[in-house]
């Protein structure tokens, strides 16, 4: 999705699908700081703003990042195990 196609005001379920995570993993980031805080626009309603989501999800690393990423941080680990 492009920031054209998106809303002004995402939900945590939007979230997720533009960004690839679960809804669970949407709550767990905005809490860590790894994407922007939600705004509450009512007493019952969440939602982030599209615009920070596009901009976000257009800089996000790919999969294929992340997967190298992880890859480089378990063997750092195991090479401080002894054998």
């Amino acid at each position: 999705m492009d920031s054209a196609t998106l809303p002004q005001y995402l939900t945590d379920n939007e979230v997720g699908r533009v960004l690839g995570i679960s809804r669970a993993s949407v709550w767990r980031w905005a809490k860590s700081g790894r994407i922007p805080q939600p705004r509450k626009i009512g007493e019952n309603t969440t939602r982030w703003d599209g615009l920070e989501v596009a901009e976000l999800a257009r800089n996000a690393p790919t999969t294929s990042d992340q997967d190298r990423a992880r890859g480089r941080a378990r063997a750092m680990a195991g090479r401080g195990k002894a054998a």
